[in-house]
């Protein structure tokens, strides 16, 4: 008698079934998920900050206008409270004709 070849059927997976993740493989997609996502919201926080900060830019400036410019950035850049720079900005002009020492100069903001 002959024998009866068996034809061998592919094993039927179940969807999904080929996809097991083991332990190591869990942490590690979990720690490169959290990398990139704290990467994502630093840059995100990073760029929002510079967009809400008017910054006055280097122009061509003289020294004593520079030295103002550069210390204006600083305080925007530096200081750990919130600053309303229109208020800023009109304080130092403000503090600049109080300084002329004259009573007929004032500053009207």
């Amino acid at each position: 008698m002959e024998e009866e070849k068996e034809i061998k059927k592919p094993n039927k997976k179940t969807r999904g079934e080929d996809l097991k993740f083991g332990l190591l493989e869990v942490v590690i997609l979990i720690i490169i998920t959290s990398l990139v996502t704290i990467i994502v919201v630093t840059a995100v926080n990073k760029i929002r900050n510079r967009e809400s900060t008017p910054r006055i830019y280097n122009k061509e400036y003289s020294k004593d206008v520079q030295k103002f410019v550069d210390e204006y950035n600083f305080i925007l850049d530096k200081y750990y409270g919130d600053i309303d720079s229109s208020k800023l900005i009109d304080d130092a002009i403000a503090g600049m004709v109080n300084n002329l020492d004259d009573p007929y100069s004032i500053f009207i903001d």
